[in-house]
């Protein structure tokens, strides 16, 4: 009975939608990224403990699209402004998430305050249906991170002196 009741179970598992409708569109971890932005002393421009970093309330991701440029923001969000700063081996990250459309370019910015603002470029490959992953990311014209030339393609993670 036991094992009638466990085939059940996965059969179930297995029927319970298929490709025209489960899962479609929710985005997943192949295009997250992070960076750290230091200075040329190595301070962390993004830990508000030090006196010349970047002021967290006061930084805003935009999306562009070619046309248009629009801020990101939702207020219903964990990360309102489209992105967040997290710490990982004593540094402070910042993972920003900017509009992934049909496209394969995202163009994105990062205003840091009212004087500094830097582009981020993403190159995207599709690789299956409904899953892009990120396979370039350039920052201010000059490529930061490749698949193809890092040995863990999966920690899409780079730092940016500043």
């Amino acid at each position: 009975m036991k094992i009638l009741f466990v085939l059940f179970i996965s059969a179930l598992f297995m029927t319970a939608c298929d490709e025209k409708d489960c899962c479609s569109g929710i985005p997943g971890d192949d295009v997250l990224f992070e960076f750290s932005v230091v200075n040329d002393s190595g301070v962390d421009l993004l830990d508000q403990d030090n006196q010349e970093s970047f002021y967290q309330s006061n930084i805003r991701l935009y999306n562009s699209d070619g046309n248009d440029t629009s801020m990101v923001f939702n207020e219903n969000s964990d990360a309102p402004y489209g992105y967040a700063i997290i710490e990982r081996e004593s540094t402070k990250r910042i993972r920003p998430s900017f509009a992934i459309t049909d496209d394969l370019e995202v163009v994105g910015y990062i205003k840091w305050n009212e004087t500094d603002l830097d582009t981020l470029q993403l190159t995207l490959v599709q690789q299956s249906t409904n899953v892009k992953r990120l396979a370039i990311i350039k920052f201010n014209g000059s490529e930061v991170w490749n698949e193809q030339s890092v040995t863990k393609p999966d920690n899409r993670y780079f730092q940016i002196v500043k």
